[in-house]
């Protein structure tokens, strides 16, 4: 526990350290107020931290190049926590007291849920970089995503399951957002398939230890082919797979997961335990020359590449860029309605992370790949 709460301690100094360094020379006049709220500390912040740190990437970027009309971008970074409570405290404190009119994030669906009954009541702008519930697609007029919907790209899982063999399927699932929306949206698609659930079990978030639930799945016997796995960091999926071994059961099922299970902290900690287990996941080719120059930056400020999935990052990156063109072709960061206009208009925006496209319900259209080690342990992607 000791351990724990002093790394915590010293992610937040990290993270405060370079934000205070890129805003030291900021006044409160002639900038650009925008708010972040992303999750530093917690189980999230495995993408929560690279994510903030993107985005400090890509404003201190801007601000190298004299701004946004003049402008500096000045960022106000919240710590979320990936818990709706803190993310609430968060909003208000950037609205109410900062004068925020911008905001990216959250950075969980857990976040961006709770924050956007809020933003939408005072008009403000939203734009969540790493979001995925279904439920956010109602999120109101002034709430968007350049992330991907549960249902465009966890639905594609339950496409796959059903055409790598799966027909009978047993689901853990943690009590949150994201994993939550996860079992919604692969259900639909396996079971409209033809796929049946056999038995679906809910943990909460400070459980790490699932060997009575993996039991109560090992007696069902040939009832179940398959399990799908959902949580919202690794931690949780690492402890999954030990306790899969430690019952003897990592080899009798099909296995596929939301985007925690084929994460490279995932295999190194388990032993490769994860190998050959599918998912459908974001995705962004390292090798496209914005993405590629975007990585090189990161790691020529922060000293290694992102410990994370590409595009959690590539997407917060990018995030920033959206706005800062929305605010160019709108001539004002105060003119809100315009911003928001500017978004729902983009179509086919190249990025970081890709192309991007938004609906008409402010969802980001993206790339999407099967993602998975193999048998040699290498990672995977086949892209849709």
């Amino acid at each position: 526990m000791r351990k724990t709460i002093l790394l915590a301690v010293i992610v937040i100094v990290f993270i405060a350290g370079v934000w205070y360094a890129y805003n030291k020379n900021l006044s409160e006049k002639n900038v650009i107020k925008i708010g972040v709220i992303s999750p530093i500390t917690g189980n999230a912040s495995s993408y929560g931290d690279p994510a903030a740190k993107a985005i400090i990437l890509a404003a201190e970027e801007i601000n190298s190049k004299g701004g946004i009309n003049g402008k500096k971008i000045k960022l106000i970074i919240e710590d979320g926590k990936c818990d709706a409570k803190e993310a609430v405290n968060a909003v208000n404190k950037l609205i109410n007291i900062d004068g925020v009119k911008i905001i990216l994030g959250g950075h969980c669906s857990s976040e961006s849920l709770a924050i956007a009954p809020i933003v939408n009541e005072k008009r403000v702008l939203q734009l969540a970089t790493i979001t995925s519930s279904n439920k956010y697609t109602q999120a109101g007029d002034y709430s968007f995503r350049n992330w991907p919907s549960s249902d465009y790209y966890v639905g594609k899982l339950g496409d796959v399951a059903y055409q790598y063999g799966a027909r009978k399927i047993a689901v853990l699932y943690e009590q949150k957002d994201f994993p939550v929306a996860v079992v919604d949206s692969f259900s639909k698609t396996f079971t409209k398939n033809g796929g049946e659930i056999i038995l679906q079990q809910s943990f909460g978030s400070s459980e790490n230890d699932f060997r009575s639930y993996l039991t109560k799945i090992k007696q069902k016997g040939n009832q179940v082919d398959s399990l799908l796995f959902a949580s919202q960091a690794e931690n949780s999926a690492i402890s999954f797979f030990k306790n899969l071994k430690e019952l003897g059961m990592i080899n009798q099922y099909k296995l596929f997961g939301n985007d925690v299970v084929a994460l490279k902290k995932v295999f190194d900690e388990t032993g490769g335990l994860n190998k050959n287990v599918i998912t459908t996941d974001t995705y962004v080719n390292p090798e496209n020359p914005f993405t590629k120059q975007m990585l090189e930056k990161y790691k020529e400020k922060y000293g290694e590449y992102p410990q994370t999935n590409y595009f959690y990052v590539a997407s917060s990156y990018d995030g920033l860029m959206l706005i800062k063109d929305a605010i160019l072709f709108c001539n004002s960061e105060e003119d809100i309605e315009c911003l928001k206009n500017f978004l729902y208009n983009t179509k086919n925006w190249i990025g970081a992370s890709g192309k991007i496209t938004f609906d008409e319900n402010g969802d980001a259209i993206t790339q999407v790949g099967i993602h998975y080690f193999d048998d040699n342990g290498n990672e995977i992607w086949k892209e849709f």
